[in-house]
């Protein structure tokens, strides 16, 4: 019988402990993680001929390292390697989870992207295009409600071809010129410090470049001058700090992705009135289409309105002249 490790990640309140209780029951426990206060829980199940193993990452919304909670999740994922990566997404707030979705395929790591809250998506009547996210991220993304066990079979299947093939996403944000020239160079440099940690070199290299820790931590600083330059050249460039320039590519990435697989009702409604009013103020086809409204107007008035003349004469007379005249 085999045995897969399965690490949950993914924001607060994006219902991943829901999902982990769901798929644990009562067989967990809190995780005892060396060195560190904050920790996980940790659970097992039985999929098919797997015993599973299920870790309940830190909610976070990147893994930059800043906090505790982004230090360890990101850690776990490096140092332990589980064999897959369950990235939990809200499906009513598809375009702020994705951040942390966009840092885990620059790990190069096996994932799957849940939807959690489909329910909430559909009664705020919110469509997400699946097989369009699906293509653009690379890897499997399943549609669930944790809450009821909706597209639980589904989950299982996907995890357990994704642990059995090792398949991570070829997909890769891409950044500005001056970004992937640096990118380009620097990932040569590493490329045997990441063979060496077990880590993908151009994830390495976009760490360093933002000035994280852990990756100086890995380099043993031996790429502190060449790092230096890179630096000075896109600050030069850009004005803005390198991590914020890299930041500011993935955030386009994403906003560009969310908008193409995600459609809100309001936005269906300004489409059709955008659509309409490239037609109706139109240079060529305006005056003519005004002039016909008008005419419509005057035809409606004089022929249809015409009809109806006696009715309404019939009827004020009787109420303010006869009805009056009965009260007096």
């Amino acid at each position: 019988m085999s045995k897969i490790t399965i690490a949950l990640a993914g924001n607060p309140n994006c219902g991943k402990t829901t999902l982990f209780n769901a798929l644990t029951g009562s067989s967990q426990r809190v995780g005892n993680w060396p060195g560190v206060t904050v920790g996980g829980l940790e659970g097992k199940c039985q999929w098919e001929d797997a015993d599973v193993e299920v870790v309940d990452l830190p909610g976070i919304y990147s893994f930059s390292a800043y906090s505790v909670d982004e230090k360890v999740s990101r850690e776990y994922i490096l140092k332990d390697k589980p064999d897959v990566v369950v990235n939990i997404v809200d499906a009513t707030n598809v375009e702020r989870n994705l951040y942390l979705t966009t840092q885990l395929l620059e790990m190069r790591v096996p994932i799957v992207v849940v939807l959690n809250m489909m329910d909430l998506a559909r009664q705020n009547k919110i469509k997400i295009n699946v097989e369009s996210l699906e293509k653009h991220l690379g890897c499997p993304v399943i549609p669930l409600v944790a809450s009821r066990r909706e597209g639980f079979d589904e989950l299982k299947k996907a995890v357990l071809a994704i642990a059995a093939s090792r398949a991570v996403s070829s997909v890769k944000v891409e950044y500005n010129s001056d970004v992937e020239a640096a990118l380009s160079s620097l990932s040569k440099e590493v490329e045997g410090i990441a063979a060496e940690a077990k880590v993908d070199r151009r994830w390495l290299a976009i760490k360093l470049m933002e000035g994280d820790a852990l990756a100086e931590e890995i380099t043993h600083g031996a790429q502190a001058e060449q790092i230096k330059k890179i630096a000075v050249q896109i600050r030069h460039h850009g004005g803005d700090d390198l991590d914020v320039v890299i930041a500011d590519c993935r955030y386009g990435f994403i906003h560009g992705l969310a908008k193409e697989v995600v459609t809100r009702s309001s936005q269906l409604r300004r489409t059709i009135s955008n659509s309409i009013d490239n037609v109706v103020l139109n240079r060529v086809l305006g005056i003519p289409i005004f002039m016909l409204v008008m005419y419509s107007v005057f035809f409606l008035t004089t022929n249809v309105g015409g009809g109806f003349i006696d009715f309404f004469d019939i009827l004020c007379g009787t109420l303010f002249v006869d009805g009056f005249g009965v009260l007096l």
